[in-house]
């Protein structure tokens, strides 16, 4: 008997590598990682005084008891607006019940069509790879995972949070923020300023059992943006290195308020780690080619996140993840009394304290070099046609995948708007695969169902 079953797991094996390949090798990573004169990122200790820490979770606080933390699995909902083009034509009608059929489509923020997350291309890696720990893990077990639960704000709104506000304007904070940015010189070889721009902060919250997948941020384009186009999709902008002219160069800040510490020399034994990338032309994630970063309260670790990959590892990897139906709308609330609940469609599904919860502020801001570029850009949408059409960036994209990707004319012009999406994200988009030192297999065979539904008997027996 057991030595029927290896053969089995042999077999789901080959068969994962075969169909999940592409997730392991690819084209080199895109220029824009090269192109970088900033820092790629780094640590500030303390970069958060005491008393701000201490109202900023206060802030958390009241957030949570007013209307609670959405889960990130779309971050459509998160963010609470709507795309121009919230898909690339793939949508179809949602089903009386609310649900989607197909495994990688979810409700939309109206609940009327189903469409690709956000951000599917970290969901899809994600599942296919389980992530930088190589887990073996179902598709369902997988998605509560990357679930974490997010609240989003633009930079319009932060007068009304005047102790964010008083942290991301400190010339300690932007001073550190500065140096993400790359330099670039005039003709006479004196270093441009460097002015900030920053449209949105948000505030991100981990439960036990969950982690940060590798992705880039969202990118920002002359003419092409999360308000205009689906994440992914931007996303593919940037691997195919055919929008580079346009591309706009960002800053992440993440800031830890979580007050847990292990050990007089305050080690973090939780998990949860900060993890980026520093050798981008190599597809393995082994120890020389990336940083880690340890959640310290209130420590900062900076970054541009539309360039350098970047992920966190499972906080307290020994608890499962809640569930957390997709077609579902689940929060995570303030109850009082240091108490936390997640709520799915208004049912109570799990309970934590405050201690128990890994809890960050995020900082987004533009690199320009000066306020009149700034400007510039922040009114450039005001003219529709400045826009990039969404036929023109599938046609750039599609050329490419003729030219250089091996793709058939007659094969593109036949396939759905869904395979096309999934085609353009396969072909484009390389995060790493999980290191052999972290696992046997770099491929999560626990999640070929998802194509192959005859092995769903097989794969249940070794992935529970």
């Amino acid at each position: 008997m057991l030595g029927f079953l290896s053969i089995v797991v042999i077999l789901l094996s080959l068969l994962a590598y075969k169909y999940f390949y592409s997730f392991l090798k690819g084209p080199s990573t895109p220029i824009h990682y090269s192109r970088n004169e900033g820092q790629e990122a780094f640590v500030v200790p303390e970069l958060i005084p005491k008393n701000i820490a201490n109202d900023l979770m206060e802030t958390v606080f009241n957030m949570g008891e007013d209307g609670g933390f959405s889960s990130n699995v779309d971050q459509t909902r998160a963010a609470g607006f709507k795309p121009l083009h919230e898909h690339i034509g793939e949508g179809i009608k949602i089903n009386d019940d609310g649900s989607c059929n197909h495994n990688f489509l979810f409700p939309n923020i109206d609940n009327t069509v189903c469409v690709l997350p956000q951000r599917v291309d970290i969901g899809m890696h994600y599942i296919m790879t389980g992530g930088l720990e190589g887990v073996k893990e179902r598709y369902i077990d997988l998605v509560d995972r990357v679930s974490s639960f997010g609240r989003y704000t633009f930079f319009n709104d932060i007068d009304k949070y005047p102790t964010v506000k008083a942290l991301f304007s400190s010339e300690s904070f932007l001073k550190s923020a500065e140096k993400v940015c790359p330099v670039q010189y005039s003709s006479d070889g004196v270093a441009k300023p460097v002015y900030l721009d920053p449209f949105q902060f948000n505030f991100i919250i981990q439960v036990p059992g969950q982690t940060v997948a590798v992705h880039l941020d969202a990118p920002y384009f002359w003419g092409a943006s999360r308000f205009q186009f689906p994440q992914w999709l931007l996303v593919c902008m940037v691997f195919s290195d055919l929008f580079y002219d346009k591309f706009i160069h960002q800053v992440q800040v993440v800031g830890y308020l979580h007050q847990w510490t292990v050990g007089e020399e305050k080690k973090v034994g939780n998990g949860g780690e900060f993890v980026f990338y520093k050798k981008n032309d190599n597809t393995s994630s082994d120890s020389m080619s990336i940083g880690v970063a340890t959640p310290y309260p209130r420590s900062g670790t900076l970054v541009d996140g539309s360039k350098v990959l970047h992920a966190a590892k499972v906080y307290r990897p020994e608890v499962k993840a809640p569930h957390l139906d997709k077609d579902k709308v689940s929060f995570l609330k303030y109850v009082g009394g240091d108490r936390w609940e997640i709520q799915s469609n208004g049912q109570t599904v799990a309970n934590y304290t405050t201690n128990d919860l890994r809890i960050s502020i995020v900082y987004r801001a533009k690199c320009f070099h000066s306020k009149e570029e700034a400007d510039k850009y922040n009114h450039f949408y005001d003219d529709a046609s400045n826009i990039m059409s969404l036929e023109g960036i599938l046609n750039t994209l599609k050329a490419d995948l003729i030219k250089t990707k091996g793709v058939r004319k007659e094969d593109l012009d036949s396939i759905s708007n869904l395979d096309l999406a999934l085609l353009l994200m396969k072909k484009y988009i390389r995060y790493p695969s999980p290191s052999l030192q972290d696992t046997w297999f770099p491929i999560n065979y626990c999640a070929l169902p998802l194509l192959f539904p005859w092995t769903k008997s097989f794969v249940e027996y070794f992935c529970r």
